[in-house]
């Protein structure tokens, strides 16, 4: 049996336990008056044909061959020819030639398609006019009929709609490709003029340095300019708007209590207030042409414009931030490098005029040391996501001993467990294995043992040392933060970044003695 998806009443007849009859009933007496027809079904059919011609959707009825047998009054709303010229034709005639095809497949899937509710179809009329139709088949009792019910309803309005909303949607990804607040502006304007349909808006936010709103953007042929402050953020509608986040819409601005409207041939308006920042307001020259519907799609139009600002004010702050860094890095690794070189070249003269080394000399000399040590951390830490600049196949046994050689005092043990080679950038290695073995050497003494393992996606770092508490183990990853007093508290922080920038991921734990446990994960080995 064909199943359908009705839409009025009709369905409810068509499925009423003499549906067939009362349909056929109706159909016989539009063509025919004879005077043998029983009382009865003469008066039932006039009944149902007269709440069938009430109905807002139109009905049809069509054999297998899509000829209309019965056509209510609604059709000729949507086909544009009187009920009475349909009949005996097929319903495809009456669709533009370009059409006909495609709307006759969907017919034929309607009514055989035992999943078939509805069809939405495009026509396009004989007076060139395109109309959206929603075509739904009614079942029947009898599943061997050669008739089928067909109700249709206009859609074009609804479609209309959902072209608007693709339309917005599209506006949405422009102001998020916006790259400046007034770039932001200027499409909303456009947007509203373009697909909401506006004659004349405008978007209007407080001035920085007055109670006044300012105007950022208008449409072609408005009152004011950009730049113009024409009333108060307490004043008139657009006061009451900005203060209460209320939307209005002004039927007749004639009859407005809130004050006249800044161009004597206004007579309706739109006013809707975008969060803290401003308003847009639309306005016209005909009385009552603002629904809720454009309130709603002001309201979305408006979201989306402050989300696009707040996102390139953003951006702008992180560009300011990273200029910043940029400077700051070029100021120390240069500008601090200079003054750095002529001490320790003094400091060389120095000694070679002395016979005897003095203590007051090896501290200057650890100085210097110091502050090339926090120049090079600074400078390696603010390099960030950079990190990953020149990737290698590194042998993991051969870079934790050359890292070894250059923290570790005599006293202190290696035993190395690894035969793994990974993918990273040399210099950062180099950076991450000594910062772990030089921990493990200033909290665990110049007599640990610092053992280095494989893992099996990554590698790990211990000794058996005092560890680290487990309420502090978050915390040393941040800038600043260390327990050495002669440490700059940048080390774990750098080796996160570089960790970060290569994809791995830092775990901080407890060894098997109960030292110190330093885990990367997620490493590349190019051998595999």
């Amino acid at each position: 049996m064909r199943r359908g998806v009705p839409a009025s009443a009709a369905e409810r007849l068509a499925n009423n336990s003499n549906s067939d009859t009362l349909v056929t009933s109706a159909i016989d007496h539009s063509k025919s008056t004879d005077s043998s027809v029983p009382a009865s079904d003469a008066e039932t059919s006039v009944a149902l044909s007269s709440l069938l011609e009430r109905l807002p959707d139109a009905v049809l009825v069509l054999d297998d061959q899509g000829r209309i047998q019965y056509a209510t009054g609604a059709v000729e709303r949507h086909l544009d020819v009187a009920p009475a010229d349909l009949v005996g034709n097929t319903a495809f005639e009456y669709v533009a030639a370009i059409d006909r095809d495609r709307v006759r497949r969907s017919f034929d899937a309607l009514v055989t398609g035992p999943d078939a509710a509805s069809r939405r179809i495009e026509f396009r009329r004989r007076d060139d006019e395109s109309v959206w139709l929603e075509a739904a088949g009614v079942d029947t009792p009898d599943s061997s009929s050669e008739t089928h019910v067909i109700t249709i309803r206009e859609i074009t309005a609804h479609k209309s709609r959902e072209h608007d909303l693709e339309r917005l949607h599209d506006a949405a990804n422009d102001l998020y490709s916006a790259h400046s607040i007034e770039e932001c502006y200027q499409i909303t304007i456009d947007t509203a003029v373009t697909i909401l349909g506006f004659d004349w808006c405008t978007l209007a936010a407080p001035a920085s340095d007055d109670d006044v709103f300012e105007i950022v953007a208008i449409s072609e042929h408005g009152p004011v300019e950009v730049g113009d402050r024409p009333f108060g953020t307490d004043e008139g509608v657009a006061g009451h708007v900005f203060q209460t986040k209320d939307p209005e819409i002004t039927d007749d601005a004639r009859q407005s209590d809130r004050g006249k409207p800044a161009k004597e041939t206004i007579r309706s308006a739109l006013t809707v207030p975008i969060g803290e920042w401003g308003i847009f307001q639309a306005v016209a020259t005909e009385c009552d042409q603002f629904d809720e519907t454009d309130r709603n799609r002001v309201e979305l139009l408006g979201t989306t414009m402050l989300t696009a600002i707040e996102r390139i004010k953003r951006r702008q702050a992180l560009e300011r931030q990273n200029e910043r860094l940029d400077n700051f890095v070029r100021f120390v690794t240069h500008d601090l490098h200079t003054p750095l070189t002529t001490a320790t070249g003094y400091l060389e003269l120095v000694d070679e005029t002395i016979d005897d080394e003095l203590t007051e000399l090896e501290h200057v000399r650890d100085a210097h040391d110091r502050i090339e040590t926090i120049i090079d951390q600074l400078s390696t830490w603010a390099r960030g996501g950079d990190m990953r600049r020149s990737e290698t196949p590194i042998k993991l046994e051969a870079a934790v001993e050359r890292a070894w050689a250059t923290v570790a005092p005599t006293a202190a043990t290696l035993e190395v467990d690894t035969d793994c080679t990974i993918a990273a950038d040399r210099n950062c290695l180099q950076h991450v294995l000594e910062n772990f073995l030089g921990n493990a050497i200033d909290h665990g003494g110049k007599d640990v043992t610092v053992r280095a393992t494989d893992l099996e996606n990554g590698f790990a770092i211990e000794d058996d040392g005092p560890g680290i508490p487990e309420d502090k183990r978050e915390d040393i990853l941040e800038p600043g933060v260390t327990s050495n007093p002669t440490g700059t508290g940048l080390g774990l922080a750098i080796v996160d970044e570089i960790a970060d920038a290569h994809g791995w991921e830092l775990t901080i734990t407890e060894s098997s003695d109960g030292g110190a446990r330093f885990e990367i994960t997620g490493v590349e080995f190019p051998d595999d």
